[in-house]
């Protein structure tokens, strides 16, 4: 699995990848509506959640806001701030419109 942010795949390795805008985020976001620690993905196996970590603004996911952890499949869209993280299957390569395989 990926997470397309902006014109970037970011692959969801085993583990935790937080996203915020502090610099010890794994995903970065500046913004005044993102807090220094704003949500955390975890990847086990092949289970994928999200939660938020207590954020001001919230995590929505498919325009949902979550209270709880959320599980999360390819094709979900989560919006933090005023930006929209997307996971997919695998990333799309820009130049031929098309699924590239791994990676």
């Amino acid at each position: 699995m990926w997470m397309k942010f902006r014109n970037t795949h970011v692959p969801l390795h085993q583990g935790q990848i937080l996203i915020g805008r502090g610099m010890s985020c794994s995903i970065v976001i500046a913004g005044n509506r993102i807090s220094r620690e704003h949500a955390r993905v975890v990847v086990r196996g092949a289970k994928l959640t999200i939660e938020d970590l207590g954020s001001s603004n919230g995590t929505l996911v498919n325009g949902i806001r979550i209270s709880d952890v959320q599980q999360l499949a390819a094709g979900d869209r989560i919006e933090i701030g005023d930006e929209v993280l997307e996971i997919i299957n695998a990333p799309v390569d820009p130049r031929k419109g098309t699924r590239t395989v791994g990676g």
